[in-house]
């Protein structure tokens, strides 16, 4: 059988709708031999990882599998494999994986079953996924969200590297929970903004509308529209803070930093921008105050921080440097 084939009718048989020739077919291969049946589980386990995706193109026919096929190879949306002796890349594209963006969608397998989907937005992009249950999460540039395979059946948890805006959707039944590292942030619809990069040991959230739950393993905070607050990773402390509207200028393409370190505002910009940025001026503790618009470009913005700090800005390639004057 021919795997474009075979493809097609394990999708039918998953969705429901395979006839029973298609089933007899289907099952008749499945019997051929164990590659071939535990090929048939890998599919299934992937299957039943994108139900967590909000996909709307189909693929019924051989025609439809070549549409996907061609779309996907004029894209730069890729699918990442984590064992490659599946071509998980077509039949994602089977399954309608999203074409023309610039981010990535892994499928991670432990014990031979996907156990999640992980939506990945690089540097330079943000992206506004849609899940299962009605929820819409903005993810700014260089983010990754984790979906659990069992979301919305017995809780609905995810796990944010980055930065995300989330608009939960409401169901007093079912809690959304996220994690970011040592905090867990626990709401049932509402909306907030939830920041923790790596590079910055302090996971922020600024609520916009709703109740929000945000706790570690020690203590929790309660917090209403136009409240925030800190973890600091280092202290290990939760601390209500003053709410930042600031915080959300990513959102509309710009960034607002009010008193922020020059470090961080470098790394936001790499960010933003996919560039490198280096300082060899020592300034990574000054602290800055800045607002970049939607539209700008990074050299103008660099060249603009060079002269508010008295800096010299050198660029090679597709790096810039800061150096003392």
């Amino acid at each position: 059988m021919k795997e474009e084939f075979q493809n097609i009718l394990i999708e039918k048989h998953l969705r429901g709708i395979a006839n029973k020739v298609e089933e007899a077919e289907l099952q008749a291969w499945r019997g051929g031999n164990a590659k071939n049946q535990q090929y048939f589980k890998e599919v299934q386990s992937l299957y039943k990882a994108m139900q967590s995706m909000d996909f709307d193109l189909q693929a019924d026919t051989d025609s439809e599998w070549q549409k996907l096929q061609r779309q996907i190879g004029h894209s730069e949306a890729k699918v990442v494999a984590m064992k490659p002796r599946f071509n998980y890349l077509r039949i994602a594209a089977m399954f309608a994986v999203l074409i023309a963006t610039g981010w990535l969608i892994q499928m991670q397998f432990l014990a031979g079953n996907a156990n999640a989907v992980e939506y990945v937005v690089t540097k330079g992009k943000t992206e506004i996924i849609k899940l299962s249950d009605g929820t819409k999460v903005h993810l700014n540039a260089d983010s990754k969200l984790m979906v659990l395979t069992d979301f919305n059946e017995t809780e609905r948890r995810v796990k944010l590297t980055g930065e995300a805006f989330f608009e939960v959707a409401k169901n007093k039944n079912i809690p959304f929970l996220i994690e970011t590292g040592d905090v867990t942030t626990r709401v049932v619809g509402t909306a907030f903004n939830l920041t923790a990069y790596p590079d910055n040991r302090m996971v922020a959230i600024n609520v916009t509308e709703g109740i929000v739950e945000f706790a570690d393993a020690d203590e929790k905070v309660l917090l209403t529209a136009n409240k925030a607050a800190n973890f600091d990773g280092d202290s290990g402390k939760i601390m209500e803070v003053p709410f930042q509207q600031s915080e959300l200028a990513w959102q509309q393409g710009g960034l607002i930093f009010k008193n922020e370190s020059f470090f961080l505002i470098m790394k936001d910009l790499e960010r933003k921008f996919d560039v490198k940025i280096e300082d060899e001026s020592g300034s990574e503790k000054r602290m800055l105050t800045e607002e970049i618009e939607a539209n700008e470009k990074v050299e103008d913005v660099l060249n603009r921080i060079a002269l508010t700090a008295n800096l010299t800005l050198i660029k090679k390639d597709n790096v810039y440097t800061f150096v003392k004057k």
